[in-house]
């Protein structure tokens, strides 16, 4: 027996919970925690999965000696353990929307401990697991960096996730995430807007020519 549950479910639990989630319009915001957890909301996980702010659970949400850092971490009382955030792509281009970060994890039981990177929707159904493809997550340890393409998620409210469940009744796991980046891509011009660029760029030539 385990007390792991997956990720969209303790998402979808958490937001029938007392305290709901806060969805936001905004792009991603304190992306590399120089502003502590501001932006940033967390799920703990006792059986009754609960939103809270990540700041008021430093056992559990801190920040790590390397700057750009988090750590996640389980305990006796909290089994499982997410920091995600909503955001906007609203305003991002069509295509070249990439995603990246760099992770590690020291689980005590590599196959029944749990550690997961996801895109949620905004009512927390996956979209796409943002590990690298092969990633084995059994192991004990890991570490390395990934990017994945969100173009296909362009102009949607979405949710950026990091969990980390115990499944060994042992929780003295962790998983640390950073150097999270997003570069959204360049927004193509409009025909029209083209055509007036290039004209724009043929006039100093025609001017020589005069």
């Amino acid at each position: 027996m385990t007390h792991k549950l997956p990720l969209a479910t303790t998402l979808a639990l958490a937001a029938l919970a007392a305290t709901p989630l806060t969805l936001s319009a905004a792009p991603l915001s304190n992306a590399d925690f120089s502003q502590g957890f501001t932006a940033w909301q967390g799920v703990i996980d006792d059986g009754v999965p609960a939103t809270v702010a990540p700041a008021d659970y430093i056992g559990n949400f801190a920040l790590s000696a390397t700057p750009g850092f988090a750590t996640l971490t389980n305990d006796a009382t909290y089994y499982g353990v997410t920091l995600f955030q909503p955001f906007d792509l609203s305003g991002a281009g069509a295509v070249g929307i990439l995603l990246s970060f760099d992770f590690s994890w020291s689980k005590t039981s590599g196959l029944l401990d749990g550690v997961s990177a996801s895109l949620l929707d905004d009512v927390g159904n996956p979209l796409l697991d943002l590990f690298p493809a092969g990633l084995d997550t059994t192991l004990p340890t890991n570490s390395g960096s990934t990017t994945a393409d969100l173009s296909a998620y362009a102009a949607q409210s979405v949710m950026l996730a990091f969990q980390l469940s115990d499944g060994d009744f042992n929780e003295q796991d962790s998983f640390t995430v950073g150097s999270i980046t997003l570069d959204t891509g360049d927004v193509p011009l409009a025909p029209t807007g083209a055509l007036l660029l290039a004209g724009l760029t043929l006039l100093p030539l025609v001017r020589r020519r005069r």
